[in-house]
Order: structure tokens, then C-alpha cells, then sequence
């Protein structure tokens, strides 16, 4: 990790009419990191990912994105980035196609933009899919699939939405270990789950929002052993996180 901001949220605010979804959330992400936004559902979560992404405007509060001014308008900006939405929602074409659309709407050639859809599968371990259609894939296919559909443009920054979310436990571990080589590669990384045990195996840092608000941020282990605030505290209690050694299993603690 370096001094180099990725993404940096200052004073980020996001109202629905009377809702409030995010309150002055502040926020820098160093390149090379990898953090991990818990909280619980109509915490802020998804709608932070999609300000940082600029598919929504803030109602108060700048998003800054490698170091400039975030303008929804450039699309060399936008394209230094990636977000993978929940439910890994695919084209209905071939496995391929779908893995090599990013590429495509890129202007890269047929042969070289095939030829890196089907490395992409390889790396995911869903080489042997890149001829099926979506509807025939399961859930684990198909966030393998979608994440594969990332990674072919490579991107600077992955924000990453619920990727493991109703996935069996060999196929969450399979999509970490591709999330934690994609980020040793130095890629940075930002990745929303509710899944607490997952989140404290991958992630280098870890933010936890409450009610719109940034509550803890910090080391995986610090926020983790010792929480911050009794909200804080609650909230890892309340799904039954534990404090103690990280966990190797894939379910949450008795």
C-alpha cells in the first residue's frame, strides 16, 4: 500500500427525498488496498459504492477519483474502474460474450478480446463455462462469471457488491482467493458483504457503516477485537461476529 489515493469521499451525503442514506461520510482509499464495507442492510452500503462509481450524484460532498475531481462525464476516468452489482446480472449470451463485453466496448479486436475473456475465465476456474448461457449457470458460476467480466478490462479500482452473497462455502472461498490474488497484483479493492467472517479472512482494512454514518474504520484485526463504539460493538454482536482469532470456517460463530 502507498501514499497514492485511489478514491477519496469528503463529507459525502445522500438523501432520498426525507431518507437520508449517507451522512457526511469521509473516506480515503490508498491504492493497493483492500477494504471491506460491513454494515447492516439500509446502512449506506450500496448507495457509497455506486456515488464512488458515479452511477448517482452526492446531495453534499465531492468524490475525488485518482487524484482529480470525479466527473461522471469522463470516460477514461470511469473506465479505470469497475463495479460488480449484486446478483452477478449477466447478457443473455454466450459465457464469452459476456466476459468479453467490457473489452468490446473498448474497440479491442475479436481474436485478442476472446483470447483474454477465455485467461480471465481460466483465472476465475471457469474456463470450461465460456460456451454455456447464463441461465444454465448456478449461483457460484455465475459471480464467477461476473467477476470474471471485471477483471478482463483490468481495472485500477474493483468496487464489488455482495459478491459472495447466497454463494455455498466452496464457492465463497473460490471467489475470495481470486479477490485476494486480484489485489496482490495491485489492484485496489472495495467490497461491501454481510457476511463478517468473510470479510475479516480478506479484507486489509474494514469499515463499518451504521445508519448512514462511517462508525469504524480501521485495521481488520483492530476493528475486529477491539470495536470502537457500543453501536459498533452491537452490530458484531448482533450477527454473532467473533472478536477473538480470525475465523477459517465460512459461517458466523455459535
Amino acid at each position: 500500500m502507498t501514499g497514492d489515493i485511489v478514491l477519496t469521499l469528503q463529507g459525502l451525503s445522500r438523501d432520498f427525498g426525507k431518507v437520508r442514506a449517507l451522512s457526511e461520510v469521509a473516506l480515503a482509499v490508498p491504492r493497493g488496498d483492500l477494504l471491506v464495507l460491513a454494515g447492516p442492510s439500509g446502512a449506506g452500503k450500496t448507495t457509497l459504492l455506486r456515488l464512488a462509481n458515479l452511477l448517482d450524484r452526492p446531495s453534499a460532498g465531492t468524490v475525488r477519483l485518482f487524484g482529480q475531481d470525479a466527473d461522471p462525464r469522463d470516460l477514461a476516468l470511469r473506465r479505470r474502474m469497475v463495479l460488480v452489482p449484486q446478483g452477478a446480472p449477466l447478457f443473455a449470451r454466450k459465457v464469452l460474450d459476456n466476459v468479453a463485453y467490457g473489452l468490446w466496448c473498448r474497440s479491442v479486436a475479436r481474436p485478442a478480446r476472446e483470447r483474454a475473456a477465455r485467461e480471465t475465465l481460466e483465472r476465475v476456474g471457469a474456463q470450461e463455462l465460456a460456451n454455456r448461457l447464463p441461465r444454465d449457470l448456478s449461483g457460484g458460476e455465475r459471480a464467477r462469471v461476473a467477476l470474471a467480466q471485471a477483471l478482463a478490462v483490468r481495472p485500477e479500482l474493483l468496487l464489488l457488491d455482495e459478491a459472495t452473497a447466497n454463494l455455498d462455502p466452496a464457492s465463497v472461498k473460490a471467489i475470495e482467493e481470486v479477490v485476494r490474488e486480484e489485489n496482490a497484483r495491485g489492484t485496489t479493492v472495495v467490497a461491501v458483504t454481510h457476511n463478517l467472517p468473510s470479510a475479516r479472512r480478506l479484507a486489509k482494512r474494514v469499515a463499518v457503516l451504521l445508519d448512514g454514518r462511517l462508525a469504524a474504520l480501521g485495521p481488520t484485526e483492530d476493528v475486529f477485537a477491539k470495536p470502537p463504539t457500543p453501536e459498533v460493538l452491537a452490530f458484531l454482536d448482533g450477527i454473532g461476529a467473533c472478536r477473538g482469532p480470525a475465523l477459517d470456517t465460512f459461517s458466523v460463530c455459535p
